[in-house]
């Protein structure tokens, strides 16, 4: 008797996630751990390749062995607050599982620091009917702000490779991930280096190397170095508004501050999300258009005084 075709669909997907009490140890993550991403891409099984290369008196393919197996899944979050101040959004998992602590503040806002210890999480990846365990997961993150357009962060897991099984797919709620305001003048605000920047777009990556280890005795994915950088594109002005090519050479460290949202009285408190870092230099600013406008590109690396670099903060 034939099987019955059942196809499954591409789009049918759903990520739920969980931090864990215990390195590895599996958080069980329901859907209320939901996290919404477009853009997905799902590596389920990622591994070295080992050949045999054993000397035979023919030539074959002799096969590969899987070693150092694990998983990866990047996505696009929008960004948004919980719209309740001093109520973590539903992001913030990916920030603590990307080496960010999280400290609330009680009906006023949620402030994310580089954190001391790492936090992992535990990930359940539904495609279409088929769960991926993922466990011991870290992450990286980039956010991106580009007018015009949505607010969004650029999240990559990796983690350790559990089960796969046939399940029903998870009944998933939009709830609590508000639609996010667009990027431009009415809702997002920059100053760079005291400039009060007019500008195209602003990246910030938390530049976390994440690392699979696997030794005799343990198996983990580890952060072992952060180097956050970032590129904002703004408009080219006069030397005497602001000379970039002169801050570059001299590396001089200033501020930056990104704060998207409205905290005047047509704004929604819990929705305000600010980037501030203390120590930023310039790189070298490469010039460029949009519209026939003239603009430079700047590279920026975020310097770290005593760990601490950038802090986001949830209003």
């Amino acid at each position: 008797m034939a099987m019955e075709y059942t196809p499954r669909y591409f789009r049918k997907m759903a990520c739920l996630s969980k931090l864990e009490a215990g390195y590895a140890e599996d958080a069980t993550p329901l859907p209320v751990n939901r996290v919404i991403m477009s853009n997905v891409n799902f590596r389920p099984m990622v591994a070295q390749r080992i050949e045999r290369n054993l000397i035979l008196p023919y030539l074959s393919n002799q096969g590969v062995i899987l070693v150092g197996i694990y998983a990866t899944i990047e996505g696009d979050i929008e960004l948004s607050g919980s719209g309740v101040p001093g109520t973590p959004p539903l992001w913030g998992t990916a920030l603590r599982s990307a080496g960010m602590s999280e400290t609330v503040v009680a009906d006023t806002e949620v402030v994310y620091e580089r954190a001391a210890t790492d936090e992992s999480c535990s990930i359940y990846f539904v495609m279409d009917g088929v769960r991926h365990i993922l466990v011991g997961c870290r992450a990286d993150l980039t956010f991106n702000l580009q007018a015009p357009g949505l607010p969004s962060a650029r999240v990559t897991y990796t983690g350790l490779l559990g089960t796969i099984t046939d399940v029903a797919n998870p009944v998933i709620s939009t709830a609590g991930w508000l639609t996010p305001l667009p990027v431009g003048k009415e809702n997002t605000k920059l100053t760079l280096h005291g400039w009060n920047a007019v500008g195209q777009s602003l990246s910030i990556g938390l530049g976390n190397r994440v690392t699979p280890r696997f030794l005799i005795g343990h198996e983990g994915v580890h952060i072992t170095d952060k180097k956050p950088t970032g590129t904002a594109v703004v408009e080219a002005v006069s030397l005497a508004t602001i000379d970039w090519f002169d801050r570059a050479k001299k590396r001089t460290r200033a501020a930056l501050a990104a704060q998207h949202g409205r905290d005047d009285p047509g704004g929604t408190p819990g929705n305000i999300i600010e980037f501030e870092a203390t120590a930023v230099e310039v790189g070298e600013p490469t010039p460029g258009e949009s519209d026939g406008f003239l603009n430079y590109s700047l590279a920026l690396d975020i310097i770290g005084d005593g760990g601490l670099d950038l802090k986001i903060t949830v209003r």
